[in-house]
């Protein structure tokens, strides 16, 4: 009986060859353009308001992005504990401030509107996803 050899086993800090095929699936693609039309349909409602102008959609871009920014580093630092956590609290903060800054200029008698059609795009977007992960396992 022979002992084996180092490439005759495979420990946990070894992995499988890479595939030729993107990480990115087809799936993941389908997810980002929905959450989009979401986005863009709920923002579309700001356009109603007379009062909201190119500069105060800026100012609130600004003011999100930066309080983003400052949660997510404040989040990154606290959770993760080293720099790559920071780097992605201020990543995925930053977005999340880009979103929620020009949401809050829809007014309120179009919140009903919006919520409807938000709600109902994140149940397409859950079900394109149960619907991926389903065709995924078979």
């Amino acid at each position: 009986m022979s002992s084996p050899q180092p490439y005759d086993t495979m420990d946990d800090r070894q992995t499988a060859p890479r595939s030729g095929r993107s990480s990115i699936s087809i799936a993941f693609l389908f997810y980002i353009i929905t959450l989009c039309a979401i986005l863009v349909a709920a923002l579309q409602r700001i356009s109603v308001n007379e009062a909201v102008t190119g500069w105060v959609v800026a100012a609130v871009l600004a003011v999100g992005i930066g309080v983003g920014l400052l949660i997510g580093l404040l989040f990154g630092v606290v959770r993760v504990k080293g720099p790559s956590g920071a780097l992605v609290g201020c990543c995925a903060g930053a977005v999340v401030g880009a979103i929620a800054g020009p949401i809050s200029l829809i007014g309120s008698d179009q919140f009903y509107s919006v919520l409807a059609l938000t709600l109902f795009g994140c149940w397409i977007l859950i079900a394109l996803m149960l619907l991926a992960t389903r065709l995924g396992d078979s």
